[in-house]
């Protein structure tokens, strides 16, 4: 199913032709690193993080964070004074991700603000502003970016028929 989709979708048009997309595979405390990849080669790694922590009952929970599935970025990054998006000097960015089927959410990708922890949103653990400035060119050339969020990403299918074959 979502795999049939990204297959579908992502490389549409010439197959030779490259595609940037992002992937971010995080752990129970939502820390992970999201990567900026052209086909299978990773351009730029971020240490990244989602969600809350929580303790509940003596035990350390994950809570709000953003859930698995295959995003799309459509839009290009906006400046932002937002206290959750700013990380130094009162300057920060954001930009908006919506649903594979290209509905609105009120998922971001933004440096981690003041708070720590997010609501959802990918909270970058640095500025980020190389990020932005990609994304940004990237949007010029192509009309859309994908996020794969804790689901394989078309690399790790790469990955997983290289690792078959050693």
């Amino acid at each position: 199913p979502a795999y049939a989709y990204r297959h579908k979708n992502y490389a549409k048009g010439n197959a030779m032709k490259k595609q940037w997309f992002l992937s971010f595979q995080f752990d129970n405390f939502g820390r992970g690193a999201l990567k900026l990849r052209e086909d299978s080669l990773v351009a730029l790694s971020i240490p990244a993080r989602t969600g809350s922590l929580r303790d509940m009952q003596g035990k350390t929970v994950l809570i709000n964070s953003m859930p698995a599935g295959i995003w799309r970025i459509l839009d290009k990054p906006v400046d932002t004074t937002e206290t959750a998006c700013v990380r130094t000097e009162n300057e920060g960015w954001k930009v908006r991700l919506y649903t594979h089927q290209g509905q609105w959410t009120r998922f971001l990708i933004h440096p981690d603000g003041a708070k720590g922890g997010t609501e959802g949103c990918v909270g970058l653990q640095e500025d980020g502003l190389d990020l932005r400035a990609r994304l940004t060119q990237i949007l010029k050339i192509q009309t859309e970016i994908f996020l794969f969020a804790n689901v394989p990403s078309p690399d790790s299918e790469k990955a997983d028929e290289q690792k078959k074959t050693a």
